[in-house]
């Protein structure tokens, strides 16, 4: 027990030891920073001077000039004089050494500066080295943290690939890009890098996030949490711009040293989201009072709006204070909750759609801010529907015109354009302005023309919507069917939302298969089948990559859809399909088959126990199919789910015939088949396979019985053929059941990927050269 105690008694007196603050300085590296005076300051102005030091985390504030020790670190040192322009500055203090600091005194101003305004032409010019520039349109696209393998908030797009960007979006002739929040240190020091090495440089345009979970229907927007977190995120982005920020890492947010100040290429801060129309509502219903601040007022405004006047209140109070700066400002808003009140019922049939309005105008700026207030708005061709059934011709123009008449600031669109993907989720009035279904070539002449449309209203310009796709995203008529979980693990092409950019991640480059008809990529010396006596098919290959299943077939002679088709029978999901198909028993359940019948009768067809359409929707459908085969539904995409709305829907398993290689003269994008000779070569997207992830092989289960939280883990999928010419079946190849085969694949947590310019992008160059 007195051993015990002893040594008891000698540990404390040890940990006593480590704790004394001799030993404690031992374990912490220590450097100094000699902050010196100009030397052209009298001694009042020395002495009235504030020096504040920040590691991003704490801060501390006096007037210690002179030599001062710090921990080894990365500080912000800022120097503030009611008489000055503040100054500030990142440095690096290093174990033993001594860190000068002699602050430039042609960084301090007593003058404000202006960075950007509007002129009486309601187009944007921008003051750089003493003088304004000439009035210009906005012509820029939207720039997301989105790229394979990532969701944004890991913030992954390393500075070599902004830059690369840049230089690609710089040489589309764009002066502007949009960002929607704070983006990795790299952003700003590629910018930088890119506007100091080019004549014309790039702008911006930079958003402020809201958080998406405090503003939900029932948020109280004016609660000190809201406010306090949006303000907090207002003032980040505007140290950021400045190069003067330490943002501390914490998941979703992008962190770092900001140290490049690329204040003077910003035109504009947007602040927000697109507003949920409930929330915007159920504020409107509170009882506040005008707002009456130092640079801008309210007249007869509603809450909302009200909010959203002191959130840029609070914008341009702070960078005009701490960096006697100033340039333009607006706030998100698109058609939901645009500024055209009273939209009828017939016009806009869902109520979400008219249920609340945003007007700029309610918002007045002060005389003394002496930069830009413009409206921004996020404008489609496709929805919501007053869009599509307000106008009878050129519904996107005539829309414009109508949001024109009723605001009194300019207009800028910061968001349009169309999405290149296969799948789609609304109609346009106008042909080839649909949200989905669209070659590249297609998007590209949507983006033209729904341009020309801004610049002919005379409005401020506009920012298409986006640089580059986003696997990661998701839409409402898919977004059931997949794992959330590894959306950024493969391009799920039947999901719009993944291909409004300009920049494709291809990842048929790996392998080199593209459906154009050639042998390039496909390994001829390994069949998947292969006959000498069947009376249709020769050999066939199978193949994949995270786009779809890839399949080629050689037939036994030139392929003449006018006497002959073929049907590929395809397993996935276990105790589920047909046994009984085209008049044969099968051991094995047939979930899809692929129907070959030439361009206007190929199609994708789906076992009745595992169609999720007819599982959803089956009792709104009163169509009959004559092409199906018995067992089977055409495979069918929503695009209204009834109610306020017709209930309408497309076939999306058609099959498109063409040339589905880049390099082609005729390559378009949406191409599933392609046919040379005798030999057919065919894309499955996988979301025509009811996969969910098949970078895992995961596929949705029985759905029937378990909704749509059911998966399979699947081996493989078992692949058969069947012939029919001039009107008899061939037999099955193969015949025997225990000769059918199953194609499988290695998993995958990394999507190997090309960066390509889609044919879009020639398009846009082409018109922002004009």
């Amino acid at each position: 027990m007195i051993k015990k105690l002893f040594c008891s008694l000698l540990l404390i007196l040890l940990l006593a030891g480590c704790s004394s603050s001799d030993s404690l300085e031992k374990s912490i590296d220590y450097g100094k920073l000699n902050l010196l005076p100009p030397e052209t300051w009298d001694q009042a102005t020395i002495d009235n001077s504030q020096i504040i030091i920040s590691d991003g985390e704490t801060k501390t504030q006096d007037n210690n000039w002179g030599l001062r020790k710090l921990e080894e670190g990365t500080y912000i040192v800022r120097v503030e004089h009611e008489d000055y322009f503040n100054y500030g500055q990142v440095i690096e203090v290093s174990e033993d050494q001594i860190t000068k600091l002699d602050p430039d005194l042609t960084q301090f101003s007593k003058d404000r500066q202006v960075i950007s305004r509007i002129n009486n032409d309601g187009k944007f010019q921008s003051f750089h080295e003493g003088q304004w520039s000439n009035d210009f349109i906005v012509e820029g696209v939207n720039l997301g943290l989105g790229k394979p393998n990532h969701f944004p908030g890991d913030t992954a797009i390393t500075k070599a690939e902004y830059s690369r960007w840049l230089e690609m979006i710089g040489e589309m002739n764009a002066n502007a890009i949009r960002v929607y929040t704070i983006h990795p240190p790299g952003f700003y020091e590629a910018l930088w890098e890119y506007n100091q090495n080019h004549s014309q440089p790039i702008y911006i345009l930079h958003g402020v996030w809201a958080k998406e979970e405090g503003l939900a229907p029932e948020s109280d927007v004016f609660s000190e949490q809201v406010i306090d977190e949006f303000e907090a995120e207002i003032k980040d982005v505007i140290d950021v711009v400045h190069g003067q920020s330490i943002i501390e890492p914490r998941p979703g947010h992008a962190s770092g040293v900001y140290k490049h100040d690329v204040s003077q290429y910003v035109l504009g801060y947007i602040l927000g989201i697109e507003w949920n129309p409930d929330l915007v509502h159920n504020t409107n219903q509170e009882n506040v009072s005008d707002f009456n601040g130092d640079y801008f007022k309210t007249t007869n405004a509603d809450p909302f709006e009200i909010w959203l006047a002191q959130r840029m209140e609070t914008a341009v109070q702070y960078e005009d204070n701490k960096y006697n700066k100033q340039r333009s400002i607006s706030f998100t808003n698109w058609v939901t909750t645009d500024a055209i009140e009273n939209k009828s019922k017939a016009n806009e049939p869902e109520l979400s759609q008219r249920l609340a309005s945003i007007n700029a105008d309610h918002i007045e700026p002060k005389s003394s801010f002496n930069a830009g207030y413009f409206a921004s708005y996020h404008v489609y061709p496709y929805y919501p529907e007053y869009i599509n059934l307000k106008y009878d011709s050129n519904n996107y123009a005539q829309y414009l015109a109508e949001l024109k008449n009723v605001h009194q600031v300019p207009i800028l669109v910061a968001e349009f354009g169309v999405p290149s993907s296969r799948g789609k989720a609304h109609n346009s009035a106008q042909n080839n302005l649909n949200q989905g279904f669209l070659s590249e070539t297609e998007q590209g002449e949507g983006v033209v023309k729904l341009f020309n449309d801004i610049k002919n209203q005379n409005l401020m310009g506009g920012l298409i919507f986006s640089w580059q796709d986003e696997y990661f995203k998701r839409t409402w008529n898919t977004a059931d069917y997949d794992n959330p979980s590894r959306r950024p693990y493969w391009p799920d092409i039947q999901t719009n939302e993944q291909f409004f950019g300009l920049l494709n991640f291809d990842v048929r480059a790996e392998k080199n298969i593209y459906i154009d008809g050639s042998d390039e990529g496909w390994n001829l010396d390994q069949s998947f089948y292969q006959s000498e006596n069947h009376s249709v098919f020769e050999k066939m290959y199978v193949n994949h990559n995270p786009e779809g299943l890839y399949l080629r077939i050689h037939y036994q002679n030139q392929i003449d859809f006018s006497t002959e088709e073929s049907y590929i029978l395809l397993d996935t999901a276990p105790d589920l399909g047909q046994n009984n198909l085209l008049g044969q028993n099968l051991e094995q359940g047939i979930d899809f088959v692929v129907k070959l019948a030439g361009t206007e009768q190929s199609r994708v067809l789906v076992s009745e126990d595992y169609d999720l359409f007819a599982y959803e929707y089956g009792d709104q459908v009163t169509a009959s199919y004559p092409y199906t085969i018995d067992g089977f539904n055409p495979m069918r995409m929503i695009l209204k789910k009834g109610g306020d709305l017709p209930f309408d829907y497309y076939e999306t398993g058609k099959l498109m015939f063409g040339n589905g290689n880049p390099d082609d003269n005729n390559y378009n994008s949406l191409t599933d088949v392609a046919v040379n000779d005798n030999v057919l070569e065919l894309r499955i997207p996988w979301g025509l396979l009811n996969f969910k992830d098949p970078s895992q092989r995961e596929v949705m289960g029985d759905f029937n019985q378990s909704g749509f939280d059911s998966s399979e883990f699947i081996d493989g999928i078992s692949i058969r053929l069947v012939g029919e010419k001039n009107g008899s079946l061939t037999p099955l190849w193969p015949a025997d059941n225990a000769d059918v085969k199953k194609y499988s694949w290695d998993t995958w947590n990394q999507v190997q990927y090309q960066e390509r310019k889609k044919k879009s992008y020639e398009l846009v160059q082409d018109l922002f050269a004009k």
